[in-house]
C-alpha cells in the first residue's frame, strides 16, 4: 500500500499543528493546505485535481450547512475520508457530521486526540473486523425494588476506581431508568439513540452519546421519559460489539423482569446477575425468572444469583435459600440503608471502605477475574 495523501483546511493553529505532527509521525504526505476562509467550491475542485485520500476540514459558517459540505467532500473523486475539526465536542455537531459521512470528529485538546484518531483511521478505516476484547456484565432485578441498579452502579465504579479499567455503565431500563439521576450524569441522548444508530456507531459519534459519571466511568442513560415502543433486540448485537471495542468493561442495567429485549440481549452479555431480596414475592419471582431465562437460551454457567439487602442475622440460611430457589447463590449484599441514603445526597456511591463497598468490591472481583485487593478480602457469604 502506498503512502496516504492528505489535505488540510484548518484555521485553528493548534489543530493545524497537531495534524501536521501526526501526519509526520505516520509518514503521510500533505498534498495541499488551504484556509477554510476561501471558497468551498474551489477547495473541492482542488481536491478533485490532487485526489487526497483523507481530508481534515474545519467548516466555517460561510461554507454553508456542515452536512452538505461533508457530503460534497465525500463526493469528490476518490471518495476521500473526511475528518471534521471542531472547537468543542458539541453533540449536535458530532451527530450531524457523522450522519453526513464524516469518519472522525476531532476537538480539543488537539494534541491528545488527533494522533489517536489518525492512527485509528489508518489501521482500520472501515471499522474493526476482529472480535473486541471488552467484557459485558448485566444486572437484572426479579421485580422492582431489588436494587440491581445500585449494585450495577457500584460495580462499575469499583472496576474503574480499583483496577483503572475503562468502564461504561449503560441504563437499559426504559421505564424506571434512574442512573442519570443517581450519578448526576446528564446527557441529551440515551440508549434508544445509541441502538437506533448501532450500525453507524464509531468512536467520534459515540462522544455525543456517552456522559461523564463519577470515578471516571462513562454513562449511557435511559430515556428521560418512558420509552413506549419496545427497544429492538436486533440492534443489541451491533451495539455491544461496538462498546466492547471501546471499553474494558460494560456494565448494563437491564431493568426488572424478563422482556423481549433483555432476553435477546443475553447472548451478547458475558455474565448476567439476577438480583433478588429475601421477600417471599421476590424469591418466588427469582425462581420463575431463572426458569424463563434458562428456557430462553441463557446458559446456567453465565447466570449469577445475588441476594440483596441481606440482614446480618437472616431467618434462613444460604443453603436453605438455594434449595428453595433451586439455583446456587453467587453472592449476598448486606443492608446499608443509611449509607445508600447518604450516597444519594452526594454522587450516588457509598464509600469503598464501608461494609457495602467492600462487599461490592468482592463481587466485582469474582465477576471479572480481577485480583481482589488484599485489604478487602472476606467471604462473599457465610453459610449458616
Amino acid at each position: 500500500m502506498g503512502k496516504t495523501n492528505i489535505a488540510i483546511a484548518v484555521d485553528t493553529e493548534d489543530a493545524g499543528n497537531a495534524i501536521r505532527h501526526a501526519a509526520q509521525d505516520q509518514g503521510l504526505e500533505i498534498v495541499f493546505e488551504q484556509s477554510p476562509g476561501s471558497d468551498a467550491h474551489a477547495f473541492v475542485e482542488q481536491m478533485g485535481r490532487l485526489r487526497p485520500e483523507m481530508v481534515f476540514v474545519e467548516i466555517p459558517r460561510m461554507w454553508g450547512s456542515p452536512p452538505r459540505v461533508i457530503e460534497s467532500l465525500r463526493a469528490a473523486p476518490g471518495t476521500p475520508t473526511v475528518v471534521v475539526i471542531h472547537a468543542n465536542p458539541d453533540p449536535e455537531a458530532i451527530l450531524g457530521a457523522m450522519r453526513a459521512g464524516a469518519a472522525e470528529f476531532i476537538y480539543p485538546p488537539f494534541d491528545a486526540t488527533t494522533g489517536k484518531s489518525l492512527k485509528r483511521l489508518l489501521q482500520d478505516p472501515n471499522g474493526s473486523h476482529s472480535e473486541p476484547a471488552g467484557k459485558t456484565l448485566g444486572f437484572l432485578s426479579v421485580k422492582g425494588g431489588c436494587g440491581a441498579t445500585t449494585i450495577a452502579c457500584h460495580v462499575a465504579a469499583e472496576l474503574r476506581r480499583s483496577y483503572e479499567k475503562s468502564v461504561l455503565l449503560a441504563d437499559f431500563d426504559p421505564d424506571l431508568g434512574i442512573i442519570a439521576f443517581l450519578l448526576k450524569a446528564a446527557s441529551q441522548y440515551s440508549v434508544v439513540d445509541a441502538l437506533q444508530n448501532a450500525e453507524r456507531l464509531d468512536h467520534s459519534m459515540w462522544q455525543a452519546f456517552a456522559a461523564s459519571g463519577p470515578s471516571g466511568i462513562s454513562v449511557l442513560n435511559a430515556p428521560e421519559k418512558p420509552f413506549l415502543p419496545e427497544m429492538d433486540p436486533r440492534q443489541s448485537g451491533k451495539f455491544f460489539h461496538f462498546v466492547r471495542s471501546e471499553y474494558d468493561f460494560t456494565v448494563v442495567d437491564l431493568g426488572r423482569g424478563v422482556t423481549r429485549f433483555n432476553l435477546g440481549a443475553m447472548s451478547d452479555i458475558d455474565e448476567t446477575c439476577l438480583v433478588t431480596t429475601l421477600e417471599i414475592p421476590a424469591l418466588h419471582r427469582a425462581r420463575q425468572t431463572i426458569r424463563t431465562l434458562l428456557n430462553g437460551g441463557c446458559a446456567a454457567e453465565r447466570l449469577r444469583l445475588i441476594v440483596n439487602f441481606m440482614p446480618r442475622h437472616p431467618e434462613v440460611s444460604v443453603s436453605e435459600l438455594e434449595t428453595m430457589i433451586e439455583f446456587p447463590i453467587f453472592a449476598t449484599i448486606p443492608q446499608d440503608a443509611e449509607g445508600i441514603s447518604d450516597a444519594y445526597c452526594q454522587n450516588g456511591l457509598v464509600s469503598p471502605g464501608t461494609l457495602l463497598g467492600e462487599q461490592i468490591a468482592a463481587v466485582a472481583s469474582r465477576l471479572t477475574g480481577q485480583p481482589e485487593k488484599e485489604h478487602r478480602k472476606f467471604r462473599l457469604f457465610a453459610r449458616a
